[in-house]
C-alpha cells in the first residue's frame, strides 16, 4: 500500500458507477471541474470509478452535462467506519486509546543489539550497559548516551571502545575489544625453603639455593630445608629464590563425628509470576529476606529479535528445620561417608602408605578417627629477610 493510498483511507473515499451517455465527456468534464478520479474502469456503457467524498458531491454536474447516471456502490476509510460503529462507544475509546499508546511507545527502547564482540559476551555487556541506564523501555530523548558509554566501558574489562546508535526503537551496543596484554610472571624475591609439617625427610632436590637437611633427618614445622643464601667465590652471599623438591614421610590425622540427633533443612517453594513490559514488571516484584530464589525470564520474539515483552516467574526456597534422630546404623553410615570425603581431601596430594582408622560409637554421637602414613611434599617457600649493616665511618684526629 502506498503513501497517498492510507491518506485516502484516513479521509475517506467511494466508489460509484456511471451509466447511459458519453463516459469519454464524463471523465472530461470530471477532470475540468478538478474532480480527482482514479482505479476507473470501462465496463461496456457505464463507467466505474473512485472519488473522494467532496468530489462525489460535485460530479452531480458532471454526470448531467454528460448525459450519465450516477449511483454509488461502495464507501471506505475511517469516516465511514466511525460513523457505521458510532454507538458502539468502547470500541471508539479502545481504538483511541491503541494510536495513543502507539505513539507513546514509538518514542522508547524497545530492542537492544550487541555487535563487534567476540572475547566478551552479549549478557555481560548488556547488564553493564543497563547498570549504565540504558534498559528497554527508556524514553530516547532521555538517553545520555556519552555519559551511558563512558560508565559501561569502565566497568568492562576487555572494552576499548563502545558507541550507541539508535534506529528506530532499536539501540545497538557496537563495542571494540582491546588487546590483552600477557602477564608477567614476578619474582616473589629472596626466599628459603621451610618445613610445611613435621616429618622425616626421604628425598630432597634443590634446584636454587642450598640444601640444609639430609635423607633421614627428622624435621619439625618451620625448620630450613633450603636456603636462598649462597656464597660465591669471592666469599660474598647472594641472596635468590629458592626452590626445590622435599618428599618426607608424614602422618595424617582425620576424624569424622556425626550427633545422633540433629536438624536437618528442608527446602519449600513458593512461585510468583509478573507480566513484564517495556522494563516494568506488574505487579511489582520484592525480593524477600532471609529468602533464596531462582528468577526465570521468557520473552515474546518477533522475526528472531527478543520483544520488550513477556512473562516472569520467581522460585523463592525457604528452608524449614526439622529434628531428626538417627538410628546406630545410620549415624555409622553417615560418618563413614562423612570421612571419606576428609580423607580424600587431606590425602590428595599425598602418597598413602598405610593407614588406621577406628569408628568409635558414642551416646550422642559416632566418630570415626583414621591415622594415615603417607609421602608428602613439604616445602614451602618463606621470605627471607635481610638486615642492612650501616657503613662504619673512621673519624681522624
Amino acid at each position: 500500500m502506498k503513501l497517498y493510498d492510507v491518506f485516502r483511507l484516513i479521509s475517506g473515499c467511494v466508489e460509484l458507477r456511471a451509466d447511459g451517455g458519453f463516459p469519454e465527456r464524463f471523465i472530461n468534464v470530471c477532470t475540468a471541474e478538478g474532480i480527482k478520479l482514479w482505479d476507473i474502469r470501462k465496463l461496456g456503457d457505464s463507467v466505474c470509478a473512485k472519488t473522494t467524498v467532496d468530489g462525489y458531491r460535485a460530479i452531480r454536474g458532471a454526470a448531467k452535462k454528460s448525459g450519465m447516471r450516477v449511483r454509488l456502490t461502495a464507501k471506505h476509510g475511517l469516516p465511514f467506519f466511525i460513523f457505521r460503529h458510532r454507538f458502539r462507544g468502547g470500541l471508539l475509546i479502545g481504538a483511541a486509546l491503541f494510536f495513543i499508546l502507539l505513539a507513546a511507545l514509538s518514542g522508547r527502547v524497545w530492542i537492544i543489539e550487541v555487535s563487534g564482540n567476540s572475547a566478551v559476551s552479549d549478557t555481560e555487556i548488556l547488564e553493564c550497559f543497563e547498570t549504565a541506564g540504558l534498559k528497554t523501555g527508556r524514553k530516547i530523548s532521555d538517553l545520555n548516551t556519552v555519559e551511558i558509554r563512558s560508565s559501561a566501558v569502565m566497568s568492562l574489562k576487555g572494552i576499548s571502545r563502545a558507541a550507541i546508535n539508535i534506529s528506530g526503537c532499536t539501540a545497538v551496543i557496537e563495542v571494540r575489544e582491546g588487546q590483552i596484554s600477557p602477564e608477567i610472571e614476578k619474582s616473589g624475591g629472596p626466599s628459603n625453603i621451610v618445613a610445611a609439617k613435621d616429618g622425616q625427610v626421604q628425598i630432597i632436590e634443590p634446584y636454587r639455593g642450598t640444601a640444609a637437611v639430609k635423607s633421614g633427618q627428622t624435621v619439625t614445622t618451620g625448620d630450613l630445608l633450603i636456603s636462598g643464601v649462597t656464597q660465591s667465590r669471592t666469599d660474598s652471599n647472594i641472596f635468590s629464590e629458592a626452590d626445590g623438591y622435599i618428599v618426607a614421610t608424614t602422618s595424617i590425622k582425620t576424624e569424622a563425628k556425626i550427633p545422633i540427633s540433629t536438624q536437618e533443612l528442608i527446602p519449600k517453594r513458593s512461585r510468583r509470576y509478573s507480566l513484564y513490559f517495556l522494563g516494568m514488571e506488574f505487579p511489582p516484584q520484592k525480593n524477600q529476606e532471609s529468602c533464596e530464589y531462582y528468577l526465570c525470564k521468557k520473552y515474546m520474539t518477533a522475526g528472531g529479535k527478543k520483544l520488550p515483552f513477556g512473562i516472569f516467574y520467581r522460585d523463592y526456597f525457604r528452608l524449614k528445620e526439622k529434628k531428626l534422630k538417627l538410628s546406630a546404623d545410620e549415624a555409622r553410615l553417615a560418618a563413614l561417608s562423612d570421612y571419606a570425603l576428609r580423607f580424600h581431601r587431606d590425602t590428595l596430594h599425598a602418597q598413602l602408605i598405610s593407614d588406621k582408622t577406628d569408628v568409635v560409637t558414642g551416646r550422642d554421637s559416632v566418630s570415626v578417627i583414621g591415622e594415615s602414613l603417607c609421602y608428602e611434599n613439604i616445602g614451602r617457600a618463606s621470605a627471607l629477610e635481610i638486615e642492612e649493616t650501616p657503613e662504619s665511618s673512621e673519624s681522624g684526629d
